[in-house]
């Protein structure tokens, strides 16, 4: 198996050889490379080819610039920062208590955390991006089981509501008169 190799290899340097051009002086350099090379034959370099290495292993992390958020991280308003698009953020409250659905809606809109009022009940898509994100790839949130979505099945009565147990059902839609835990979301920009 060994020689087999070793001649595939021998073939492939033989093609390239036959492939260079034929001049001397480029077979040379492929046959026998000069051990000195001029400074044409080097990669020209420029102030941007250059990079700082970093003074020590702590400032080689990507750390957030001012005003940039990650998955995970404390938002301006005291949640959970569970979506970013560009410059566009998500955070999540903690959990506000159990609620029917019509006071859930207001349980979310009446939170006042970090002094913001643009919080709100999250949508059945927004739960499930809060799932995804802080459940299934970070493990935190500290999320009880089923969450109201603002998200109204279409008979009227009954609304969506995301479940963040392991191995659960997920989504499904229960009465709006059934009692589920709520978490209030908001949008920012820093």
């Amino acid at each position: 198996m060994k020689k087999i190799i070793t001649c595939l290899f021998a073939a492939f340097i033989c093609f390239g050889l036959v492939t260079q051009q034929a001049d001397t002086k480029s077979w040379k350099k492929i046959v026998k490379p000069d051990k000195k090379e001029s400074k044409q034959d080097q990669p020209a370099e420029n102030k941007d080819s250059k990079q700082a290495k970093p003074a020590d292993a702590k400032e080689s992390k990507e750390q957030p610039k001012k005003g940039e958020y990650n998955i995970g991280d404390k938002g301006p308003g005291g949640g959970i920062v569970f979506h970013v698009s560009g410059n566009t953020y998500m955070e999540v409250s903690p959990d506000l208590g159990k609620y029917t659905w019509a006071e859930a809606v207001k349980a979310a809109k009446n939170y006042k955390g970090g002094g913001f009022t643009n919080w709100q009940l999250p949508t059945k898509e927004q739960l499930n991006n809060m799932y995804e994100n802080l459940i299934l790839n970070k493990g935190i949130g500290n999320f009880g089981s089923n969450y109201w979505s603002s998200s109204e099945y279409f008979d009227g009565v009954s609304a969506y509501i995301q479940n963040f147990s392991n191995n659960a059902v997920g989504l499904f839609h229960d009465g709006k008169t059934r009692t589920y835990s709520v978490r209030a979301v908001r949008s920012f920009t820093p």
